[in-house]
């Protein structure tokens, strides 16, 4: 018998309602290479994972978020403006900070920290989302987590995270709720057995597969930044080029480049401002003035012939 005592409040119980689909949930972490493992197609199971994981890994079935940071903390990101932009359209919901329903997050539902707390005896003990969100799994009474993504080996991790983690899995191993880590996965692992086996002088399993894990998770964050970068500079390159055309155009007209007025442009220059913000849409980049469509529509024309297009 359990010595805690899971409850929800009537709020967090409807919240329950549209996030629960499932008795099992997968919590997703961004740690590679384990995060592929996850059960994405089995819709025996929801979905968790952390902030907009959907962002990068647009392939795969997520069902809910945790997006547990201060407007003031989102808003100070590099990347704000990309991850507002994908916020905005997000239908799945986001578990967010109670202090706060923000319109920035429509899907926005709050955490519900005092009925955690109240569940586990009040002992206020997270010190990472994922955490956060084993607890609520817990209480959300799944008869099975299952952990992807998360090895928790950096030093900030390691130190600070790792051990609450592990303390939550030993909760739901205790509640008899089957838990599931890949093999490879380095939580509830340790590089010796104490007492039996001499503490290995490199810090064994732990240091190698930290230093493995930080090499692999660095190289492919400079693959995402580089093509980022491609793909901004492609895109300044080609709004230069448009800009050049509104001026030449403006200019046979009279028209100063500020001027909110409209240019002629032949069909072919047409398709490529198109084919552009398609691009841009697709990569949550295109400013939100140029989301509405052309007008009018344009139908096919000979070569040669011109459409009006907004400078």
């Amino acid at each position: 018998m359990s010595v805690f005592k899971m409850e929800l409040s009537k709020e967090a119980q409807e919240v329950k309602k549209r996030v629960k689909k499932a008795d099992k949930v997968a919590i997703v972490g961004w740690a590679m290479p384990t995060r592929t493992k996850a059960p994405y197609s089995n819709e025996a199971f929801d979905i968790w994972s952390c902030n907009e994981l959907n962002m990068e890994d647009k392939t795969n079935r997520f069902t809910a978020f945790f997006n547990l940071h201060t407007l003031e903390e989102l808003h100070s990101l590099q990347d704000w403006g990309r991850r507002s932009a994908h916020l905005l359209k997000e239908t799945l919901p986001v578990f967010t900070l109670e202090d706060y329903k923000s319109p920035e997050i429509p899907s926005g539902v709050p955490y519900p920290f005092e009925d955690v707390f109240k569940s586990f005896g009040n002992e206020k003990y997270f010190t990472s989302s994922i955490a956060q969100q084993i607890a609520l799994a817990i209480v959300y009474g799944y008869k099975e987590i299952h952990i992807y993504g998360v090895e928790m080996l950096l030093d900030s991790e390691y130190r600070n995270q790792r051990a609450c983690c592990e303390y939550y899995i030993g909760i739901a191993r205790g509640m008899g709720i089957i838990t599931y880590l890949p093999k490879e996965c380095t939580i509830l692992k340790s590089a010796w057995v104490y007492g039996l086996e001499t503490e290995p002088q490199d810090d064994g399993l732990i240091n190698q597969r930290m230093v493995a894990d930080v090499y692999n998770r660095l190289i492919g964050e400079h693959g995402k930044a580089t093509a980022m970068q491609q793909q901004i500079q492609g895109a300044i390159q080609q709004v230069q080029q448009f800009i050049e055309i509104a001026r030449m155009k403006g200019r046979a007209r009279g028209m100063s480049v500020q001027e909110d007025q409209k240019v002629d442009l032949d069909w072919d220059t047409f398709q490529q401002f198109q084919m552009w913000k398609q691009q841009m849409a697709q990569q949550g980049m295109l400013p939100q003035e140029l989301q509405q469509p052309a007008t009018p529509q344009p139908v096919r024309r000979p070569p040669g012939a011109r459409t009006e297009f907004s400078a």
